[in-house]
């Protein structure tokens, strides 16, 4: 079984393996859209956690800078005491502003999945709440100085009858 080399088709090897070559990327692309791990999201590393840490921590101090200013600005509306009549047209607008900023607020940390559910109504009701002690301060305030009033009132009419 001796065979000369010159009888061996050696081009046999190349066109095959030619073919093999062709293949080969097909091949290797529908394993790859089999593969489980072709779709999968490439991995965090620490910088990458740090930097959303960093940037969580900075949109919670800004909303909690916009909760804080917007609460000043409406407790200040509350507090406002110029009747309705001299009131201008921007400060309506200031006031409907100042409310809808609000509501925005309590929206944006309601959809937030970072924050319990419900916080954003849970804080404009605590701050509804805390108007409304404001409210009840001036009208007990208002209440005392009208029964002062009242008595002073009292008080003259019987020093006229006692003089008549």
């Amino acid at each position: 079984m001796n065979k000369d080399p010159e009888k061996v088709n050696y081009n046999a090897f190349v066109d095959d393996s030619e073919e093999i070559q062709q293949n080969n990327p097909k091949i290797k692309e529908s394993l790859a859209k089999k593969s489980r791990f072709v779709n999968e999201a490439p991995k965090q590393t620490s910088v990458d956690f740090d930097h959303k840490v960093a940037e969580f921590k900075q949109q919670d101090v800004e909303i909690k800078n916009k909760i804080a200013d917007l609460s000043t600005k409406y407790r200040n509306i509350i507090k406002d005491q110029t009747l309705e009549e001299n009131k201008g047209p921007a400060a309506k607008t200031f006031e409907k502003e100042v409310i809808k900023q609000l509501c925005d607020v309590g929206l944006r940390l309601n959809n937030d999945s970072s924050q319990p559910e419900g916080i954003g109504s849970i804080g404009l009701t605590s701050l509804l709440l805390n108007i409304i002690l404001i409210q009840r301060d001036t009208i007990n305030s208002l209440s005392f100085q009208v029964s002062k009033i009242n008595a002073a009132i009292k008080d003259v009419l019987d020093a006229l009858k006692e003089d008549e």
